[in-house]
């Protein structure tokens, strides 16, 4: 297994189309298809085009396994993952893991860069939580379990 990370292109598009997410995952991000993810993902690029934010497609070798999306925060010296995904069909396989330390040190090389924020949903209960942990991730004290919405930090650069 040999997992990369690739740019989004006109050619590997469809594949993504084809991801597959949880009812679960489905309910929460009130959207039917992953057509209607990216399309959203599409649409906040085109509002602010000034924001950097870049969309990664997830391999195991010449197979689409998932996609991440992302963005700088600069008042924050800081990247933000916006969207981690593995197809519901390819989890529990490592693929997300090793993307995820890809994507990881891929971003802490950048310049300016000092930490990696995420969030995501307490019901989560697809191993997304445990992964965040075995990676690195700390969840911030700041959390908001109570309204599902949790925030955890990855620290590039030790004291910053």
């Amino acid at each position: 297994m040999s997992v990369t990370l690739r740019p989004l292109t006109q050619d590997n598009l469809p594949d993504v189309f084809f991801l597959e997410i949880t009812d679960e995952e489905r309910n929460y991000s009130q959207l039917g298809k992953m057509e209607d993810i990216l399309e959203e993902i599409f649409n906040e690029i085109e509002i602010s085009p000034d924001r950097e934010r870049t969309v990664v497609v997830i391999y195991s070798d010449d197979s689409v396994v998932g996609f991440a999306d992302y963005g700088f925060v600069p008042s924050e010296s800081a990247h933000e993952i916006l969207h981690f995904m593995i197809d519901q069909n390819h989890r529990r396989r490592g693929y997300g893991e090793t993307a995820l330390r890809l994507l990881i040190a891929e971003l802490c090389t950048k310049p300016n860069c000092n930490r990696i924020g995420l969030s995501y949903m307490s019901f989560n209960d697809t191993g997304a939580v445990e992964l965040y942990e075995k990676v690195g991730f700390v969840e911030l004290p700041t959390s908001d379990a109570s309204h599902g919405a949790r925030f955890a930090i990855y620290q590039c650069r030790e004291g910053e």
